[in-house]
């Protein structure tokens, strides 16, 4: 047994992920102590190999991204433009998605997670897509807000205000910030713009082996400093019933300076891709 070669009389395992069936199969040549959120949290700090992993992730994800810019057109099921990045991020080498590929058009873009569905991509809407892929065992998660053919002009207006809070908000990450002092400062600007009660969810979480980690502005990691090596999004969001909804999230790597964008960052005014026949 490994603890013993090693001279251990205690072993820690995480208790709150470990059945009593599976507790009661554990060799009893060591003392076996409960423990709680150990491995989570020594996950939380990434190291260069992840980093690469992740990145590897992110490049994938983003040009399945511009594979849909390449392609999509009215006519087009929210399902099919979702199937069709899926695939085509799996024939870039990704093993699968971080999560169900989130498009949501038109009116539907008003639900910060609307999965896609048989709706026809119309001209004129506005695109949330939210999707990521996994790649070695490792996950991306980007959001990009897009028009295909001309939008709502208050969308246009929205858009800014979202792009303007993710860039501000990045700017404030560093080793120490607490999480709900990210949180609070990315409400807080949208709330000054006078749209406080179309963003309901929290600014951005940690990402690696799994989609959410810690830790982030969110709320089990209120209280949370960042750190050096940890990985974050920034998804500052807009959602208004009846119009539609934006949301630019990016992904993070926390450095002893700040925060440095892992993907490449949106464009500062709402993207808009020309009708194709």
């Amino acid at each position: 047994m490994i603890a013993q070669a090693h001279g251990l009389k205690t072993v820690g395992f995480e208790g709150d992920v470990m059945t009593y069936a599976d507790f009661q199969k554990l060799p009893k040549q060591v003392a076996w102590q409960a423990t709680t959120n150990v491995v989570p949290a020594l996950r939380e700090v990434k190291d260069d190999q992840e980093l690469k992993l992740i990145e590897k992730a992110i490049q994938i994800a983003e040009a399945g991204y511009q594979h849909v810019l390449d392609t999509i057109k009215p006519g087009q099921t929210e399902l099919q433009v979702a199937t069709d990045l899926d695939f085509y991020m799996r024939s870039l080498g990704a093993s699968g998605t971080s999560f169900e590929t989130i498009v949501a058009s038109g009116k539907r873009a008003a639900m910060p997670h609307g999965a896609a569905t048989d709706k026809k991509i119309e001209d004129g809407d506005v695109i949330t897509l939210d999707w990521g892929c996994v790649y070695q065992g490792y996950v991306s998660d980007i959001t990009r807000t897009f028009a295909v053919g001309e939008p709502d002009a208050k969308l246009k207006a929205v858009y800014k205000i979202v792009y303007d809070c993710n860039k501000a908000t990045a700017a404030m990450m560093a080793p120490g910030v607490l999480g709900k002092t990210i949180n609070g400062f990315a409400h807080q600007y949208i709330e000054d713009k006078g749209y406080g009660q179309y963003f309901g969810h929290g600014t951005g979480h940690g990402i690696g082996l799994s989609i959410h980690e810690g830790p982030g502005a969110w709320g089990p990691y209120a209280n949370t400093p960042q750190a050096e090596g940890n990985v974050e999004t920034d998804e500052p969001g807009i959602y208004i019933p009846d119009l539609g909804g934006v949301r630019v999230e990016d992904d993070l790597l926390i450095t002893k300076s700040g925060a440095k964008y892992l993907t490449t960052p949106a464009p500062s005014e709402l993207l808009v891709v020309p009708v194709r026949k």
